[in-house]
């Protein structure tokens, strides 16, 4: 063998060495590292979803608590006879007349098991229906302390029927209230109010007076009209008003309110020919011999 042939069979040699090397490290080494990080990436995310598990656990369960103290009882026929008597005593406080509460069937309310397979039942619905002849300032002020009761109760319809003139109506409320299997009250209604109301209760007070349902309220504004303008004997200016077809005119100073059937007229300012009224949240001048209508009409400069 000459000099040649023998580098080049080293040279081989060493080639197939490192080759194999090579091999023998990505297999004993680099590959058995991958699967380690491979699994202990996978023991990092199981330990996150467990962390997060835990954190939604506690939070369901600060949750539970809070539910669970407004919740109905557990004996479902306590709770049902109290909800229902509770509600009869509100309606008797708001003056409806006519009043019926009826009890429906109750249905589970199931969620998915987290230990083991299949649901189970955490908590019961109790759906109740209301009928009452009652009219817009009353139900504004009853849907006002349903609100705020602390009960897990919700409105889940309501059917609204004017009757007559529109001046009184037939209401009829479908009502879902919740009992939580965690509650600890067997028989007891909870005591506690939720302020859950973002707008205070004198923001409804307009629709209630003005009241949609009622007949005449177009008539009432054409029907009411400033007559005259007078100072009293202490130098304070007062408006007069004819209204409909009374005998009599009703007057009002600034800073006073004129209630009508359908409507509230505040006189905001007097000038020696018109006055600056706001009729039912809405600013406009009203002139001498000019209606609430034709005030309304008239764009406030």
């Amino acid at each position: 063998m000459n000099r040649r042939t023998l580098l080049l069979l080293i040279g081989a040699i060493a080639v197939g060495g490192i080759y194999f090397a090579d091999q023998a490290y990505r297999t004993w080494y680099e590959q058995p590292l991958d699967r380690l990080e491979s699994r202990l990436d996978g023991l990092r995310l199981r330990e996150r979803r467990a962390g997060t598990t835990q954190a939604e656990a506690r939070r369901d369960v600060r949750r539970l608590d809070a539910y669970a103290a407004m919740s109905l009882p557990f004996d479902l026929e306590k709770a049902q006879s109290g909800y229902q008597a509770w509600l009869l005593s509100l309606v008797a406080e708001h003056q409806m007349t006519q009043a019926a509460v009826d009890p429906g069937q109750a249905r589970g309310v199931e969620v998915r098991n987290r230990t083991r397979r299949g649901t189970r039942q955490v908590a019961t619905r109790l759906p109740f229906t209301l009928r009452a002849k009652t009219d817009l300032v009353r139900l504004t002020a009853f849907l006002a302390d349903f609100e705020q009761a602390g009960h897990l109760h919700k409105i889940t319809s309501l059917a609204i029927n004017p009757i007559g003139s529109g001046t009184e109506i037939d209401l009829t409320l479908s009502i879902e209230a919740l009992s939580i299997g965690a509650c600890e009250r067997e028989a007891d209604l909870s005591t506690l109010t939720w302020n859950r109301n973002v707008s205070p209760p004198e923001s409804f007070a307009i629709l209630a007076r003005r009241n949609p349902f009622a007949r005449g309220f177009s008539k009432a504004l054409t029907d009411t009209r400033l007559t005259a303008i007078t100072y009293g004997s202490d130098g304070e200016a007062e408006g007069w008003f004819r209204v409909g077809d009374e005998s009599r005119t009703r007057s009002a100073r600034s800073g006073q309110s004129l209630e009508l059937d359908l409507v509230r007229v505040e006189v905001i300012d007097i000038l020696p020919e018109r006055l600056l009224v706001r009729i039912d949240g809405q600013t406009a001048w009203l002139s001498i011999g000019g209606s609430l209508d034709q005030a309304l009409a008239t764009e406030t400069p």
